[in-house]
């Protein structure tokens, strides 16, 4: 994938925008299997590391252009603020930025100097999301399954408060359009609120799945989750439920951490991705 790839969903333009290149120990991403079964799916030993990317999507519309998600952020080493200037495109001309989910490599670049780096832009983030990061309990141990390091919270909190006190934070609770042919699909398990992006015109559709898959071999085996996935039984419930949205619908999915894509088809009881 170049820096900057472009898919045409019926006249609608959506260019997957390189942030960074973030190598992941095969390990971390399969952590309920055998070092056998692991490089079988992977070629690759559990302690080594898988290509992966950090990347975001900028949906180019007849009047209006949205971004999902924005990377790490210049002062982490992203790059999505200097691929949008490549496109020719400032960055208070976005008019909608849907937030996958609070993670760093997500919504690191929606500050800049602790202010909103879209200033023209409605922030979307699904009620969910916006409750956990900002919710102290979550770091209670008796809570369940949504355990996490402090630190994982860092760059949620401060993102989420800017924009709502900007004004600039729409929260939605379900499925919801947020442009002509752009809806956001919720999507939990790597987060309580984490959301998916569909873009339709026509019979043309493409999802965009953010993390619920964070390897291409989740589409054909979407089981285990991984360690990042805060309810991994959740994870994979989802992923079922994207690849037969996928698969009825005929779209093309692709995702933030890997460059495969392509549209999904039933196999007997599973589903492959083709390119």
């Amino acid at each position: 994938m170049s820096e900057i790839d472009v898919l045409e969903i019926g006249r609608v333009r959506c260019a997957v925008l390189l942030d960074a290149e973030a190598p992941v120990p095969a390990g971390v991403l399969f952590p309920e299997l055998g070092p056998d079964e692991i490089r079988t799916r992977t070629g690759a030993a559990p302690d080594e590391e898988l290509p992966a990317i950090i990347s975001a999507l900028l949906i180019e519309l007849a009047d209006r252009r949205l971004l999902v998600d924005a990377g790490l952020g210049p002062l982490r080493g992203g790059t999505v603020h200097a691929r949008l200037a490549e496109r020719g495109l400032e960055r208070d001309a976005i008019d909608v930025v849907a937030i996958s989910h609070a993670h760093a490599d997500h919504v690191g670049g929606l500050l800049l100097e602790g202010r909103p780096a879209f200033p023209n832009a409605r922030h979307v983030v699904h009620e969910a999301e916006a409750l956990f990061w900002l919710d102290p309990a979550w770091e209670d141990p008796e809570r369940g399954p949504f355990r996490l390091p402090t630190h994982v919270a860092d760059a949620a909190r401060q993102v989420l408060p800017a924009l709502e006190v900007a004004g600039l934070l729409d929260v939605v609770d379900r499925e919801t359009v947020v442009a002509p042919g752009v809806r956001v699909v919720p999507a939990p398990g790597h987060t309580p609120g984490h959301l998916a992006v569909a873009v339709a015109e026509g019979i043309d559709e493409l999802l965009w799945a953010a993390d619920a898959f964070v390897h291409v071999s989740n589409v054909t085996h979407p089981a285990p989750a991984s360690r990042m996935d805060t309810d991994r039984a959740r994870t994979v419930e989802t992923r079922l439920d994207l690849l037969e949205r996928a698969a009825q619908r005929r779209s093309i999915v692709a995702a933030s951490h890997f460059r495969e894509r392509g549209r999904v088809e039933r196999v007997g009881s599973g589903y492959t991705l083709v390119g």
